[in-house]
């Protein structure tokens, strides 16, 4: 029960999460620049909290397990974040959020195919509710641009590499700090690089802008630890199904905050959600671990 706990309370702060970046690009901050400033707040809470452990964040880590923190920082982080902000220049923000996670699916698909983790009919329950949930959706954006319908699903896409590498990878034994920091330096890195060379690079200029960032920065970090936790007690594919609160957590967000309407697909959709959760979560189990050599 902590395992699923932990799910939705990520799912919570990421739907948050999602939401507040919403208001950031309508304030007029790059996707880029603005995983910077984000990721930046996120290191700091992440030194800040390691010093009161007494512990190190920078651990040591082997070269493998360095590259695969570099490998999710820049996937499952930056370019996720990145793609979810231009989808979010041609749909709302629980469009976007739905379309995003067609990741359960393909990380449960990924799992029985390469790591022979065990496939049930509730877990095929599960996949088919997820997709049925998305089919509603995509008939709510059918006027929508493409690009914006195609950055949406590649979030998903990207964002899987996490869970799955976290789970059978060498990375599932480092401290969950250690990944998350050397995660937020890469998608830092990555939005300085990348809005600097695009000319694109700003302050936080409006107090909004600065409070969203300090947010986001403290949801993401705090979502990622619980990612991991729950990860390592229920196991990438449960853990991802479980993770599609999200979209049920950003849709209620955006509606109170927002001012954005919920049509009576994306309630539907919702519902299919939790039952496809509720699936997923009468069986699973947690796929073998590679070995570092």
């Amino acid at each position: 029960m902590l395992g699923y706990a932990a799910v939705a309370a990520a799912s919570l702060l990421f739907g948050m999460g999602y939401t507040l970046g919403s208001v950031v690009q309508a304030e007029g901050m790059s996707e880029t620049c603005n995983s910077f400033w984000t990721a930046s707040m996120a290191l700091l809470l992440n030194l800040g909290l390691s010093r009161t452990r007494g512990g190190r964040v920078a651990g040591a880590l082997t070269r493998l397990q360095l590259l695969l923190c570099v490998c999710c920082g820049f996937c499952a982080t930056w370019l996720s974040n990145f793609l979810f902000m231009v989808a979010y220049r041609y749909l709302s923000v629980p469009e976007a959020t739905m379309l995003h996670f067609l990741h359960p699916s393909l990380v449960a698909v990924f799992m029985t195919v390469f790591f022979k983790e065990r496939f049930s009919l509730a877990r095929l329950c599960a996949i088919i509710c997820s997709i049925w949930s998305m089919v509603l959706i995509s008939g709510t954006v059918s006027q929508a641009s493409w690009v914006g319908i195609g950055a949406a699903v590649l979030t998903g896409v990207f964002y899987a590499v996490y869970p799955v590498m976290l789970e059978v990878s060498p990375l599932g034994d480092l401290d969950s700090m250690t990944v998350v920091f050397y995660m937020n330096s890469t998608t830092a890195v990555c939005g300085l690089l990348i809005s600097l060379g695009a000319g694109s690079f700003m302050l936080p200029v409006s107090p909004v802008v600065w409070g969203c960032d300090i947010i986001l920065g403290i949801t993401n970090f705090l979502a990622y630890l619980m990612s991991s936790y729950a990860v390592h007690t229920l196991g990438a594919t449960d853990t991802s199904f479980g993770a599609m609160l999200e979209p049920v957590a950003s849709c209620v967000i955006a509606a109170l905050f927002l001012g954005q309407r919920m049509g009576i697909k994306i309630l539907y959709a919702g519902l299919l959600i939790l039952l496809s959760v509720f699936f997923c979560s009468l069986n699973g189990e947690k796929a073998p671990k590679l070995s570092q050599g």
